[in-house]
Formats: structure tokens, C-alpha cells, sequence
């Protein structure tokens, strides 16, 4: 499960909120996994963090939700806001090592490689934030929004 953390000399501040994921501050400085099932997870927390949405169930969204998070989603996507979407272990780890990103998904020993490397990294649990690490169910609702997420 990625879970999100940040290199903290380059953020500038404390990571308090899965928001920061998708705050224009970060614009371009970010990356999200490329897996439709975890990314659906972080994108209802971040807008929900931000103010954008209230879900009802993040694990089962109206259609009325799944309408408005893909629009938010595209918009943010479209806005330049990620620099990446990774596919793979190593590339999560050389996006943050490099500098490439300052906050994105991550696995823990993923953030292990970036430290090993002398870089900082650090997890950044958001105790603010309820429903991390929440996946959709297996209903019909989120099965449609896993299957448009990435577009």
C-alpha cells in the first residue's frame, strides 16, 4: 500500500495533510502511483482534505461523486500538478532521490532506498486526514471510477 511521504528539505515545511498531495504549491513537484485501485485512494483523501468533496462512503461513491472527483482529477492532472505517475519500485525511489519530486505515493521500503541514498525522506502520517489507506470496494460505483481514473 503507498502511503505518502515527502523529502523535507525540499517541501519547506511540514507535511500535515493528504491536501499537500495536490496543493498548488507542490505544482509539478509531485508524483502518484500509476495504479488505478491506490491512486483512487489518494485522490478521494486529497480532495476531500482539500474541501473539494465530502464523500458519503470513499469505498462507495455515488455516481454523482465519481463525476465530480474524475472532473477535479482531470483538471489537476491537466494543470501540471505531477510530475510523474510511476509504474514501478524504482522509479518511486529515483523520482524522490533525485529531486525530481518532493512528496508523492510511496511504499516503506521505498522511502528506506531514498535514505540509503542520503537523501531525506519521511513518512508523513495525516492523523487529520481520516481514511488513510482506504480502498474502494468491489462494487459497480468503484470499479467505474478505478477504470477512468488515469485517463
Amino acid at each position: 500500500m503507498p502511503i505518502r511521504s515527502a523529502s523535507p528539505d525540499l517541501t519547506g515545511r511540514p507535511i500535515s495533510s493528504w491536501a499537500d498531495l495536490i496543493s498548488p504549491e507542490f505544482k509539478g513537484k509531485a508524483a502518484l502511483q500509476d495504479q488505478p485501485t491506490s491512486a483512487s485512494s489518494m485522490w478521494r483523501m486529497a480532495l476531500e482534505a482539500r474541501g473539494d468533496l465530502k464523500y458519503s462512503n470513499k469505498g462507495n461513491m455515488t455516481k454523482k461523486e465519481i463525476d465530480k472527483t474524475i472532473d477535479l482529477m482531470m483538471d489537476i492532472k491537466k494543470s501540471g500538478q505531477f510530475r510523474s505517475f510511476w509504474t514501478t519500485f524504482d522509479q518511486s525511489v529515483n523520482l524522490m532521490a533525485s529531486g525530481e519530486v518532493v512528496i508523492q505515493s510511496m511504499w516503506s521500503p521505498a522511502v528506506t532506498a531514498v535514505k540509503t541514498r542520503g537523501v531525506p525522506c519521511v513518512f508523513q502520517p495525516c492523523a487529520k486526514d481520516i481514511g488513510a489507506g482506504l480502498h474502494p470496494g468491489a462494487d459497480e460505483a468503484s470499479g467505474r471510477a478505478q477504470a477512468r481514473l488515469l485517463l
